[in-house]
């Protein structure tokens, strides 16, 4: 009856250890800390660039600064960049848009993204998921891909969106999420 007894105390503070560390939290602030390495799937938001008043509407396809940042993160060995110099350690925009527009308040915004496979990481399969967002709203969403790309390459695709133009906010800004997948291939 003791045996019993400690055996279903020790079943329970097991338990209770358990879910303490499943649901214990950590957060980290600075690059020191700062994890760029994902398994698949990668998920990436940042500003939606065509809805913000500064983006090149005379350009045929433009990029912003905070999309350079995405070229440090990497799903499964992948990158969304170009042009990577590995010496200087330095990379152009692997994510590029170009906006027109159309009748009756409609958008048409075209996405490029740039994939980066190293060398020595297999040739890739990937997809990238595009969803434009107003807070938790999903306003539209399109997929780039399948990007096929061999080690120590980078290949490019592009999707297109049709949007609102009402639903490009920016206050506060659209944003939009990139869900990154990829498979051996």
């Amino acid at each position: 009856m003791r045996r019993s007894a400690i055996r279903v105390l020790c079943t329970v503070l097991s338990i209770e250890a358990a879910v303490r560390a499943v649901t214990a939290q950590t957060a980290r602030q600075g690059e020191a800390g700062e994890r760029t390495e994902f398994a698949s799937p990668m998920i990436l938001e940042s500003v939606f660039a065509p809805a913000m008043p500064s983006h090149a509407k005379d350009e045929p396809w433009f990029s912003i600064d905070e999309y350079h940042d995405l070229g440090k993160y990497s799903c499964d060995g992948v990158f969304i960049r170009k042009g990577f110099d590995r010496h200087a350690n330095t990379w152009e925009r692997g994510l590029e848009m170009a906006v027109r527009d159309l009748k009756d308040g409609w958008v048409e915004v075209k996405v490029k993204a740039t994939v980066d496979n190293p060398r020595k990481n297999h040739d890739k399969k990937i997809v990238i998921v595009l969803e434009v967002l107003n807070g938790s709203d999903v306003v539209g969403k399109a997929q780039i891909g399948p990007i096929k790309c061999e080690e120590g390459d980078e290949s490019s695709k592009q999707a297109t969106l049709v949007l609102a133009r009402e639903t490009l906010r920016s206050d506060p800004v659209t944003r939009m999420r990139l869900t990154m997948t990829t498979e051996d291939d």
